[in-house]
């Protein structure tokens, strides 16, 4: 699998917006944190955490 091209997945705010929203639709909480650089205003870092909205399983 050394020659596996993954492919780049491209975000922008659209879908990242598009994704918070569905999250939120099934009554989960979505907790995000972006890390800009500022030289470029380029994300250098992003996660996501999903809460479950019924309180069960893990985030």
């Amino acid at each position: 699998m050394e020659d596996t091209d993954y492919g780049t997945v491209a975000w922008d705010v659209e879908r990242a917006r598009a994704t918070a929203q569905a999250v939120e639709r099934r009554g989960d909480q979505l907790h995000t944190v972006v890390a800009v650089d500022t030289s470029n205003s380029s994300i250098a870092g992003f996660t996501e955490l999903v809460i479950p909205g019924n309180g069960t399983g893990d985030g």
